[in-house]
């Protein structure tokens, strides 16, 4: 179940992180703080584009096999738990770096 819905919820909360996150940091940063925003903006944007070649995937009739569906699925699954190491190492030095 959790394999699932996993990766859109990431690619949600990615979603929802990507504009503020753009933005930047206000005032001046310090180095550690611009290295986990760019840590940050860097796993958003390959997620999202991982995300993306995923879903719209489907669409391909070569790639719409169940054998291929199924490693698709497992690397996007994979992928989601790679961003949550990243966004939280982004955001612990984000915000207290």
């Amino acid at each position: 179940m959790l394999a699932r819905f996993f990766p859109d919820v990431m690619a949600g909360i990615s979603g929802l992180l990507f504009f503020p996150w753009i933005l930047g940091v206000p005032g001046h940063p310090t180095q550690l703080v611009q290295w986990g925003w760019t840590i940050g903006i860097i796993a958003i944007v390959f997620y999202l584009v991982i995300y993306q070649i995923v879903k719209s995937s489907d669409r391909i009739p070569a790639l719409n096999k169940p054998a291929i569906r199924s490693r698709l699925d497992r690397m996007l699954f994979m992928f989601a738990c790679w961003l949550v190491p990243a966004m939280t190492i982004a955001i612990s030095l984000v915000l207290f770096g």
